[in-house]
């Protein structure tokens, strides 16, 4: 307990956390996949509020993993946006942040005009290794019963009509 309170607690906390993070990602990879029930989690959105994944039940959910960081996320948000607009009245886009520190999330969210739910994912939280996130942007769409239909990494662009053929 004392070495935690000392001048290297924050570092050794931080490392502790990634060991954590990476463990949880290795267990997810055996359990997150195109036909498992999607990993519930809750998490706090830029409004304020508290998002809960299995209170969404009945609506299709897409999780959108991005970071202000990541140049790839970014030059995809015009096909996310319009995913999100596009299918709104039975589709709800969810974009997760990851790896930024919260101010650079809020800043990112009102630069790029991300006007669909986006929840703030800390490092303690790591739902991106809950879901074994291999790479950003990292999309999972979860059908009304909780359940992965699809998970793809990158642009989103090549399966913006796979989703409309899944939510018909």
């Amino acid at each position: 307990d004392r070495v935690m309170d000392g001048p290297l607690g924050h570092l050794i906390e931080s490392r502790l956390i990634l060991i954590d993070s990476e463990l949880l990602r290795q267990s997810a990879r055996r359990d997150v996949y195109e036909g498992a029930v999607a990993p519930d989690f809750s998490l706090k959105t830029s409004t304020g509020d508290t998002f809960t994944l299995s209170e969404q039940r009945g609506k299709w959910v897409m999780l959108d993993f991005w970071g202000t960081w990541c140049t790839w996320c970014i030059e995809g948000l015009p096909t996310v946006k319009e995913i999100a607009h596009t299918y709104k009245d039975n589709f709800m886009v969810v974009s997760v942040d990851t790896r930024d520190p919260e101010g650079a999330w809020l800043k990112g969210i009102e630069k790029y005009e991300m006007d669909w739910t986006q929840v703030y994912n800390s490092e303690k939280d790591a739902i991106d290794s809950k879901y074994a996130v291999e790479g950003f942007p990292g999309f999972y769409v979860i059908d009304p019963e909780g359940v992965i239909r699809m998970i793809a990494f990158g642009e989103p662009a090549h399966f913006v009509e796979k989703i409309g053929e899944l939510i018909g």
